[in-house]
This record gives structure tokens, sequence and C-alpha cells, in this order.
């Protein structure tokens, strides 16, 4: 909050013969009424005379004793059900939530279990109607900046709310002033940005000048509860609703106990000279007292901005008055366009309802407890908010269910905007056991994550990392030995349980976070230089544990690739292929040891995946020339890959009889991607399962002798003309010189029954063959 300036002697002198009647003229010809000239009047006549607003300690006595809250007792139903029918609930709700990126009313944003500000609002009101069977009354006070959105979602999601009627309650306009003239402020470039929100002190000229205060005093509202939309803890509370009815006091206020986080706020004092209860904020605190303004012992209590008014004195101290409350002046100075800072700097005049305290004689504050006091200013609050660490309950409130709110302070430099809140915490992590939670860089939270006692997460390299990598990050950067030696165990944890962990997951986006887990760790951690030449890292005392890298580098491959195929179902799965391998290539670039990755490829997608989700055969395919595109294997590669797959087929066809027909699916697919040459690969079919002195003229394999060949290499063609068409299927068979013959076993080679049956099995009955057939080679 500014501080209010006196006026220079020279602006002085000049403003003495402004006439009232520019300002008079310009917001008549807006619309404004009479309450609202005379309060903007009332300001205006403050800042012409240099009125500092100074409020040194020695006018003012602390407060020391007040009422509290848990001593206060409604009574009886009956008086409650009586008491809600002259009560009215207003929440302020003229806020855009700029300071969090926001373009619309905040009290739209989500903030808990798909619910925004105004859902949880309006659902207390109707809870508390439904409980009493009777109708307090509900406002919403709007500016022109929020009015139209707020009603579009009422109209949407509570439009019996907006039937009522004085459920709107428009907040005035106030004029800027030309901070070297002290005239209004002009700006033809857009005549909009000559005006600015009055402050929420603008409620009472609201009240006034709209009628709405008459209306509702008419229509038997005596009490106002009013607070901020954003603010969930503000609820109508029943046991202060009865005290305020049976003290019979004019101004209520909420104030809460300052804490060491509170001092550089306002305070509530009592003013000697007229023993009346006022606010003194930091800007009216003179510099030679800011040593007591900050004493939280001496000025114990801050205000809320939970208010209750009753609107038969409010109105009596109103026209007492003269129509305005004169309430003191809060002077922002800033530039005509805020956005552009060559442009002419005006004065913005505004004043804070809850200074109203002062207006009253008898006023009076209650203490109540920090869970009534819970706005959402930053993404700092909306991150706690939206945890498990708070709850709603079935009178749709949000209430603390950890033992002690937890304290977050997230890096604005990744955080400080709603939508980079929601783009690095699409999950926010359990809070419930966090005592705080301070984060330094992007460190995205994924589901699944729980923060416990007081954490510090720092990531320097830029790009979003996961909360496990930051902490062993952490650690093993630190100076103190011990904590690198936990460090460096709790990686090699991390690299035998990755598979296992991996295997917990529900997606494929998860599976591929793991492994990026594990690709960041090797990164940040430094892996080499942690295993050492012989494959040892750090460990705590007394244990002396001897890591193969390696092992663990094919135990993640493994396990990440293996967990891609056993949810078939997941959408995205196959942009998660790609991530993963995307992974296991990060490995590589980062120095893992993975000798034979290969033989790991092969066997995670053939023996882990393949027998876990067996029909899935063009994903499988996909894996082998998503790795070839990656660079992760070379052609070479992927086929001789092939014929490891092929060497023990034999076996397993006498068990699974499809288990050829599977395996020709996944060779097809990976010749359809251009990921192989058939020639080779058909050979591979028929020399797969033997030893090199065992391929010879006249001698069948086993694959071959067991007919799992002609399957295999049927299955292969039938898959590429699927994908390829039969005319590119039968030149490219055409092109290698083969016949299906071939791969018959000896016994059938020479008879065309059979070699018929396999070209009907497979439907090749396009492919081109020689009249003759052809014993093997």
């Amino acid at each position: 909050m500014a501080a209010a300036a006196v006026a220079p002697p020279e602006v002085q002198k000049e403003a003495e013969v402004i006439p009232w009647e520019l300002f008079q003229q310009k917001m008549t010809k807006a619309g404004l009424s009479q309450a609202a000239q005379d309060a903007f009047k009332m300001n205006y006549e403050q800042l012409v005379a240099g009125v500092t607003g100074l409020v040194p300690d020695s006018e003012i006595e602390p407060v020391q004793q007040l009422p509290r809250l848990e001593e206060l007792h409604a009574g009886e139903t009956a008086d409650l059900k009586d008491l809600l029918r002259q009560t009215a609930v207003l929440k302020l709700n003229g806020g855009l939530g700029t300071s969090m990126g926001l373009e619309k009313a905040k009290s739209l944003l989500e903030v808990k279990n798909g619910k925004t500000f105004l859902d949880l609002i309006a659902e207390q009101v109707k809870h508390t109607r439904q409980k009493f069977g009777s109708k307090v009354r509900f406002v919403l006070m709007n500016s022109f900046s929020t009015s139209d959105d707020t009603k579009s979602y009422l109209r949407k999601s509570h439009g019996d709310l907006l039937d009522e009627p004085d459920v709107e309650l428009m907040q005035n306009m106030s004029c800027k002033v030309d901070a070297a003239t002290l005239k209004p402020a002009q700006y033809p470039e857009n005549p909009e940005l000559e005006w600015c929100p009055p402050g929420h002190g603008d409620i009472y000229p609201s009240l006034l000048g709209s009628g709405m205060l008459d209306r509702l005093i008419a229509d038997g509202i005596t009490y106002l509860f009013v607070s901020n939309s954003d603010n969930l803890g503000a609820t109508l509370d029943l046991d202060l609703l009865a005290y305020f009815a049976r003290t019979d006091k004019g101004f209520l206020m909420e104030v809460c106990e300052r804490q060491s986080s509170d001092k550089k706020g306002g305070h509530l004092a009592r003013r000697k000279q007229d023993g009346r209860l006022m606010l003194r904020e930091s800007a009216m605190c003179p510099d030679s007292d800011k040593d007591k303004f900050e004493d939280i012992s001496l000025h114990k209590f801050f205000n809320t901005n939970n208010l209750w008014v009753n609107l038969r004195k409010l109105k009596a101290t109103l026209d007492a008055s003269g129509g305005a409350l004169r309430l003191p002046l809060i002077k922002n100075k800033k530039t005509v366009n805020p956005r552009d800072s060559s442009t002419e700097p005006v004065f913005q005049l505004e004043t804070a309802m809850g200074s109203a305290i002062e207006c009253f004689d008898d006023a009076d504050a209650v203490v109540v407890p920090r869970s009534r006091f819970a706005p959402v200013k930053t993404c700092n609050d909306l991150f706690a908010l939206r945890s498990d660490a708070y709850r709603v309950t079935e009178e749709s409130t949000v209430v603390l269910a950890a033992p002690t709110p937890p304290l977050i302070k997230l890096d604005d430099k990744h955080y400080k905007l709603v939508d980079q809140l929601e783009s690095l915490a699409p999950s926010v992590p359990s809070l419930i056991e966090c005592t705080s939670l301070t984060v330094k860089g992007p460190v995205r939270f994924e589901g699944g994550v729980a923060i416990r006692g007081d954490v510090a997460l720092t990531n320097g390299t830029g790009k979003p990392l996961e909360p496990a990598i930051q902490l062993l990050v952490e650690l093993r950067s630190s100076e103190n030995e011990e904590s690198q030696q936990v460090a460096g165990w709790a990686l090699l944890c991390f690299c035998e349980t990755s598979p296992a962990l991996l295997r917990s997951t529900s997606s494929g986006h998860e599976r591929a976070i793991a492994a990026q887990t594990f690709t960041a760790l090797v990164r940040n951690l430094d892996i080499q230089q942690a295993a050492g030449e012989t494959g040892e890292a750090a460990a705590p005392a007394g244990s002396e544990p001897k890591h193969d890298w390696e092992t663990s580098g094919r135990g993640l491959c493994r396990g990440l690739l293996a967990n891609v195929f056993q949810i078939a179902d997941d959408e995205g799965e196959g942009e998660a292929m790609v991530e993963g391998l995307a992974c296991i290539k990060g490995l590589l670039e980062d120095g893992v040891p993975l000798a034979d990755l290969l033989d790991t490829l092969v066997s995670a997608a053939f023996d882990e995946a393949y027998i876990s989700k067996r029909e899935d055969t063009g994903l499988l395919a996909k894996m082998m020339r998503d790795a070839a595109e990656l660079g992760i294997l070379q052609g070479p590669e992927v086929v001789e890959g092939m014929r490891r797959v092929l060497c023990d087929l034999d076996d397993i066809s006498v068990d699974v009889p499809k288990e050829p027909v599977y395996k020709g699916q996944v060779l097809g697919g990976l010749l359809a991607g251009g990921g192989a040459d058939l020639a080779a690969i058909a050979e591979h079919v028929r020399t797969a399962d033997a030893q090199p002195d065992e391929i010879q003229e006249g001698v069948d394999t086993m694959l071959v002798g067991g007919s799992g060949a002609a399957k295999t290499i049927g299955s292969l063609l039938q898959q590429l003309a699927a994908e390829k068409g039969e005319e590119a299927t039968s030149e490219v068979w055409g092109a290698t010189g083969l016949h299906l013959a071939t791969f018959l076993p000896a016994g059938d080679r020479e008879d065309e029954e059979e070699l018929n049956k396999l070209k009907e099995q497979f439907g090749l009955q396009f492919l081109p063959e020689p009249t003759a057939l052809v014993p093997a080679p």
C-alpha cells in the first residue's frame, strides 16, 4: 500500500484554482451516483490538502484484549433461523487476479476438486438455506471487469442464484488524477484507462448510491457479512452472527493474531483522541515508529477483511456524515497506461472497507482462528489448497486436513502464474505430512509424489526434473560427506528397484517419466564418477556395496520396455514408446555402460513384453523400428536382433503353436517400416536356431524341420502384404529369388498340396512361384 505523500507547495497552489466541476462533470457523464461522487470528492480533498495520514504511536494505544470466537455460542436453532432471514452474505468479486496471470474474475479459478471459488461460495449459501430452511440473501460485488464473466458462469452453473433480486452490487469507477496538474487524467488513445477501481472501501457508496442499502433494509435485512471471494475460510459463522446480533454493534471486524510473517502488514489499534478502534497500515506509520509497528507482542492483531455490518446503523452513520464515510486515503502513483511507463504519471485514489471501523463509535473486533483467513493470493497458496493438506466438507467449506498449514515457497520465475503452475504441477503432491516445501528452479510434480517434513528442491539445469532427482542431486552436491554417501546409496537403490517401480505405474507417460528420472540422475550425479572404474559407489558406513551399473541400466531398459506392453489400451502408448527409447538413447549419450544393448532390447521386447502381451505384434515391430530411427540400433543390428529372436523358436513352437505366426507378424511389420531386408530376414528364419557348423547343404535346422520356419515366413509375408499391398509384396519377394517350399520340412517340399496349404493359410496365392518345386539349398 503506497504512502500518502504531501503534495508539493507549487502543486497545492495550482490545485486551489482547479474547479471540482471537471471531475463532477466527468463522473456524472459516466453515470456515477451522487454517493460515488461524494466519496471521491472526500478522497480528492485529502489529496489536494496533502494529508499524510501518518499515525505515530503517541496517538494510539495497543489493543491487548478482545473476545474470541471459541468463547461465543450461537444459541437455539429457532433463533438462528430468524437471524438468517435478516442476514445477507456479500462477497467482494471485483478482482481479476492479474498477479497470478488471470484475465477473468479470480473467483472463476478452479481451486479444489474441479470447483471454482464461486462454486464453493454458492454451494455454501445453498447448504445454509437448506439446513435451516431460511433464505439468507446472497450478493456479489462485481466490477466492470468481472461482471460479465461472473454472470455468465452463474447462469450456466447456478442460474437459480442469478434470478434472485439484488444478487449483483456493481463497484463504482474512480477517476485517475493527473499527478502534475491534479486534473482528471486524459488518455485519448484508450479513454477506459482514465478510470480505475476505487478499492473495496467503495462498498459503502455503492450500497448507498445503488439504492441496495435501502432495499435490503426494507426487506428486513439488518446484518451484512462481507468477505473476499478468494478467502475460502470466510464462511457465514453462526456463532459470530448470533454474537453480532446480541451485542447490537454497528461494526464487527474479525482479526487474527499477528505472527512474524505478518509484522510488515497493518494492525488494529485504539485512537487515544476518541477511544475508537482503527487500522494502521504500514504507509501510515512514521519511520521513527517502525520498530514498534513490527512488534507483534505490542500490536497483536491484524484485519482479516471479514466484516460484519449492521445496515441500519450504517445508514444512520452515512446520513450523519453527509452521505460519505471519511476513510483514510490510499494514494497509488502509477502511469495512466500501466503497461507503458512512458505515459503520464497519475494518482489512483482508493480506500479500504476495513478502515470504516473508526467511523462507528460502537465498533468491535473478535479474534478468530487462522483457518478463517485463508486467501489465495499467490500460486503458493493455490498449490497448497489443491493438495490433500486441505479437504472440502459436506457443507462445501475448505478446511485444513493437515496438523498445520504447509508453508510453500515456489520459484516465482517458474510458478508465479497459474498456467506455469499447472504446466509443472499437473498433479499436486501429497502435502498432508509436509511442514514446508521450497522449490528453486523448474521441478515437475506428477502423480504419486508425497512431500514430508521440511523439503527443499533445487534444479539448476533449467529443464523440468522430478522431485526424487532434486533430492539426490542436492545430497550428491553437498559438501557433507555423509550426504554424498546417502546420495550414492540411494542412487544404487533406485537403479536396482527401477524396473519394479516401472511395473507399478499406471500409464505409458508415467513409465516414460520414470525412465527420464533415471537418465537425469545419471546426468546430474555423474554416474561414471560415482561408479568408478570398478563399478563401486559410495555407501553408508558399515556396508561395502559393489554395483554393476551395466546390469542396472539393462534392468531399467527391460523394465521400461516390458511395461510399455503391459497396458496396451493406454492412450498415447506409441508416444510413450518413443519417449522411453529416447530415454535409453539418453543413457547411452550420458555414458551409461550398456554393453550388448541389442540383446537387452530384444530380450526385453520378446522375453518379457511379448509373453505378457503376445497379441500386440504391431507395437513390438514399432519398438524395433523406432530404435533404428533414433539411432539406438543400426540396420544390421536390427536384423541380428531378429535372428536372436528366432534362435529358440523351435522349442517355443512345440508348446505354443501360434508363436511362429506372432513372430512373423513382428518381422513383417519391421520390414514394412523399412527396418530390415527381406532376403536377410528370410535367411535368418531358415538358419536361426543352428550353430554355424550345422548350416550346410542338405541339412535342415530344427526350426525348418519343425515347420516353424514355414509358418514364420508365411506370417511375415501376410503382414507385409497387409501393410504394403499384395503387388509390392509380390515384387519384393520375387526379387529375393526365394521359394516358399524352401521353408517347408524336407518331406513336404515336393508336395504341392502342402505348399498350397501354406499359401491358403496365410493368403499368399498372389506370390510368384515356379511350377516345379525346388529342394532345400
